[in-house]
């Protein structure tokens, strides 16, 4: 045979498994293989890519980060959360700015003031309107 055949697409699943399994020689190939197909997932291979990367290293973590602007669910608040308290990671900013409640947006309100986090940030509490004016200095007028 001249040619060789082309290697088939394994199972999403097993290379999930691998991923967080971290199977030795098996977690690079993996995750390449995962992030090259991630946009043509269904939703429910999608969350659990979204949550294992969540929970490995910071290079993952930077591209996970975008997909969770497009692809939120509630159930990655309280991780988000977690990490961006113990981390503090640029990349995670625009996330947090659009689904996180006012009030944790007010209370760390420093992380968000710069670059054109400042701008999201303005967007977003511009058209929250119960938080400009419970936070209003002319509450009473």
């Amino acid at each position: 045979m001249p040619y060789p055949l082309p290697e088939r697409n394994k199972k999403i699943s097993t290379l999930i498994k691998w991923f967080v399994e971290r199977k030795k020689g098996k977690v690079v190939a993996a995750r390449k293989e995962i992030q090259r197909r991630f946009d043509y997932l269904d939703w429910e291979d999608q969350k659990k890519i979204i949550l294992a990367f969540l929970n490995s290293g910071k290079g993952d973590r930077t591209w996970v980060y975008p997909h969770l602007v497009k692809c939120w669910d509630d159930e990655f608040m309280p991780i988000v959360k977690e990490l961006f308290e113990k981390h503090h990671e640029q990349s995670s900013t625009w996330a947090i700015i659009r689904y996180f409640p006012t009030d944790y947006l007010l209370q760390h309100i420093e992380w968000f003031s710069e670059g054109r986090d400042y701008f999201f940030l303005c967007r977003r509490l511009a058209y929250d309107k119960v938080s400009i004016k419970r936070n209003s200095p002319h509450e009473n007028t």
